[in-house]
């Protein structure tokens, strides 16, 4: 593995507030996902989600379409140290660092990317469509390493300090910041390729740009345009503490013939069931409970937690310790994937027990990163049921896609994701 510098545009003095200029970077899974939703006014949500092509709370442009007019100025290939400070649910203050640059995934054969989730191929087909219409990449792929001596970190700051004044500095509001200093010392450079060099990384976030601009760059050939180059990449160290993941919430549009009593006494034989009622002003604290066991159990065992249409109660499946797994996944479920609980979900709870009878279809599904707007949607009655998982063990993540396996799509997300549109690259020169 190799990175390279890359074209980056940044606002211009005379262009717009760059804050107008930003949206949360997020990988849309799903129309529910990308597009601006009735949903979100009904409760809090967890301000992960992507709002949109509109800026934050409606104003400004897309940031593809203010490049397109001029509104940033062109700046100088370069690398460029990223800090990100945020605050978690639980208010604690945050931060991480990393690195942008353009991830040559074929520059080193000492080292491997390795995507660590699948990807929707309407989610690809939709990168495919931005990217080919603006000719711009503006929301990075997120990639994790392992770095047990923090040794970039230290090449980081030493980089930052050199230049001392941001290149960009966003405050988003609500303890959300985003600083960027362009590394344009010739020594700094070189001393961060050559830490990559020959080192793998796991792909967490932003697989369907990452795909996209693969099959634009295998597509385009040597007629027509010319091949983009390689994905511009927002680099973290997988031992950070800052480097928090989330797991999408599935939502289960419909299944025929379904009873919630039937579904809770035939997971039963495998699972440990425990029901969290609600009823008006509890339905509050019936989550927070339910969502603390459902963080506190996914430490040591595999839990899925769960609401239904009509139902007011939250429930949390536990898988029994005794339980053999041959027993419990299809054959063709490999034992490395039989660990993670997102896989638990798809292929037991929902294909198995869910589903209905043998050789059924897959029941339609969409996505949310809110498990507030989530519990919204399904209390409205516009779907069936939510379920919820924790987000997979980030070094556990990163060994399985280096041994050739990915979770399902939603098993991860960088949280909160990085603003796209603070770096927009140029992909066909």
């Amino acid at each position: 593995m190799d990175v390279l510098p890359f074209r980056a545009l940044r606002p211009s003095a005379r262009g717009p507030a760059l804050a107008a200029l930003t949206r949360p970077g997020a990988d849309a899974l799903s129309r529910f996902s990308s597009q601006p939703s009735r949903r979100a006014a009904r409760g809090r949500g967890d301000g992960t989600g992507s709002p949109g092509p509109t800026a934050p709370g409606g104003r400004g442009a897309h940031p593809i379409a203010a490049a397109k007019q001029g509104a940033l100025a062109e700046e100088k290939e370069g690398l460029y140290v990223y800090r990100q400070e945020f605050r978690t649910d639980t208010g604690l203050d945050k931060n991480r660092m990393g690195l942008i640059a353009v991830l040559d995934v074929e520059g080193d054969p000492e080292g491997g990317v390795f995507p660590g989730q699948e990807t929707e191929p309407f989610g690809v087909e939709a990168r495919i469509e931005e990217i080919s219409a603006s000719g711009l990449q503006a929301s990075p792929v997120v990639a994790g390493f392992e770095d047990t001596k923090f040794e970039l970190e230290k090449i980081l700051e030493r980089a930052v300090l050199a230049r001392k004044t941001p290149d960009v500095d966003l405050d988003a509001g609500g303890g959300e910041r985003h600083l960027i200093w362009k590394v344009d010392d010739a020594k700094r450079i070189e001393d961060l390729r050559r830490f990559f060099r020959g080192k793998d990384c796991c792909l967490i976030d932003g697989l369907h740009g990452y795909r996209a601009l693969r099959r634009l760059r295998d597509a385009s050939g040597s007629g027509g345009k010319a091949a983009p180059l390689h994905p511009m990449t927002v680099l973290f160290n997988l031992f950070d503490f800052g480097l928090v993941l989330r797991a999408a919430c599935l939502l289960v549009k419909e299944v025929s013939g379904f009873n919630v009593n039937d579904l809770v006494l035939r997971l039963d034989a495998s699972f440990e069931v425990k029901a969290y009622p609600f009823s008006g002003k509890s339905l509050p604290r019936a989550l927070t409970e339910f969502r603390e066991d459902l963080r506190l159990k996914g430490f040591t065992e595999m839990v899925v937690g769960a609401v239904f249409r009509g139902v007011d109660q939250f429930f949390l499946f536990e898988l029994r310790d005794e339980q053999a797994r041959e027993s419990v996944y299809l054959p063709d479920v490999k034992e490395p994937l039989r660990e993670f609980e997102s896989v638990l979900l798809r292929r037991v709870v929902i294909e198995r027990y869910l589903s209905g009878r043998p050789g059924d279809p897959f029941p339609a599904i969409d996505y949310s990163w809110s498990t507030e707007e989530a519990i919204a949607a399904v209390r409205a009655g516009e779907f069936l049921a939510a379920f919820f998982i924790n987000p997979p063990n980030k070094r556990k993540l990163a060994a399985l896609a280096r041994g050739g396996l990915q979770l399902p799509p939603g098993s991860a997300r960088l949280d909160p994701p990085p603003r796209a549109g603070l770096l927009l690259r140029e992909v066909f020169p």
